[in-house]
């Protein structure tokens, strides 16, 4: 619901008018329903004992896929019974802010609900500067922390393509995917087993079989092959003549 409209005057020296208004709306706040691993209130004692297994006895008669599954299961249950879970805290602010930038920018908004109760030209200089601080150490900061990010791309790739995948105004991922009976696969495991299926088909399957060799006859080998001076010399100069 909309109500006390009423025009503001104009908008500094430009012919666009300031319109005021309530707008009254209700809403239920959702909290984020995603949880994390709470690391600070785990018992790593706990764990290191259940994790404490002959693994080689364990997983030695096991092909590398169910000992893969055997050994995800264990550290999956030890994790769930050891490492509590709370709720994730969604931060949305960008990555490269500092505290210094928050707290300029929280008193620029000060200054700015100063100015409007009071319309006084002084309150409105403060807020211009605070503004103009506001905006240039947002520039040095954005500026620093994108620097930092170019020196440590090869120590820390992960947070520089991090960095990069977020600029992007498209986010596309993979999937869902239709399968080879039409059906609509979303899950993960799934989809990357359909794309592994599909890249193998494009490759060429080649026989292992190899050809039988055939006996030979060793009745005619040389035992012993002699070089003498005389041969080498006439072999050299002959190499010599039909090079020139």
């Amino acid at each position: 619901m909309v109500r006390n409209v009423a025009s503001g005057g104009k908008i500094g020296s430009s012919d666009h008018d300031l319109i005021s208004f309530e707008l009254l709306c209700f809403s239920k706040l959702q909290g984020s329903d995603k949880t994390v691993l709470d690391f600070s209130k785990a018992n790593f004692n706990h764990a290191k004992e259940l994790l404490t297994i002959d693994w080689v006895a364990r997983l030695s008669h096991l092909g590398p896929t169910e000992a893969w599954s055997v050994f995800r299961n264990i550290v999956t249950d030890t994790t769930k019974l050891c490492i509590p879970l709370k709720k994730a805290v969604v931060k949305n602010r960008p990555i490269w802010m500092s505290r210094e930038v928050l707290r300029a920018a929280r008193k620029k908004r000060k200054c700015w609900r100063r100015y409007r109760v009071s319309k006084n030209s002084d309150d409105f200089a403060v807020y211009k500067k605070q503004e103009l601080l506001v905006k240039n150490l947002v520039i040095d900061t954005k500026a620093k922390f994108e620097k930092q990010l170019a020196k440590e791309v090869k120590v820390n790739p992960k947070s520089f393509h991090a960095y990069v995948r977020s600029k992007q105004k498209v986010k596309e991922g993979v999937g869902p995917l239709q399968g080879n009976e039409g059906t609509l696969v979303t899950d993960h495991q799934d989809m990357a087993n359909l794309l592994n299926d599909y890249f193998v088909s494009v490759f060429t399957k080649e026989s292992s079989v190899l050809g039988t060799c055939r006996d030979s006859d060793n009745s005619s080998l040389v035992s012993d092959v002699v070089f003498s001076e005389e041969v080498v010399c006439v072999v050299f100069k002959m190499t010599v003549v039909f090079t020139c």
